[in-house]
């Protein structure tokens, strides 16, 4: 999608955000908006957002500066589900605890 006009332009934090509990207690907050022709869905919006060059730089930035200094060696996480222990080489097998 195309923005209709070229302007991004300053506009009031609409009542239903998620910040107006926090403007209304004399936080700062800032709101912009631009017209773009058709529609776009939420996912295609966040999906731009997140993946566009300046938010990368912003990460980069950001985990640089808040980094605690030198990474250790992490552990890789598996997503595959722990292994049972029967299902591993020499192991015993253990039966249910039986009831009195």
């Amino acid at each position: 999608m195309r923005a209709t006009g070229s302007a991004v332009e300053a506009c009031s934090l609409p009542g239903r955000a998620l910040l107006a509990r926090y403007a209304s207690a004399g936080g700062y907050t800032d709101c912009y908006r631009a017209e773009v022709a058709g529609s776009v869905s939420l996912a295609a919006f966040v999906t731009s957002f997140y993946t566009g060059g300046l938010f990368r730089i912003e990460r980069f930035v950001l985990s640089a500066l808040l980094s605690p200094g030198p990474r250790p060696m992490r552990k890789r996480v598996s997503w595959r589900p722990a292994k049972s222990p029967s299902s591993r080489p020499g192991a015993s097998r253990r039966e249910p605890p039986t009831s009195c």
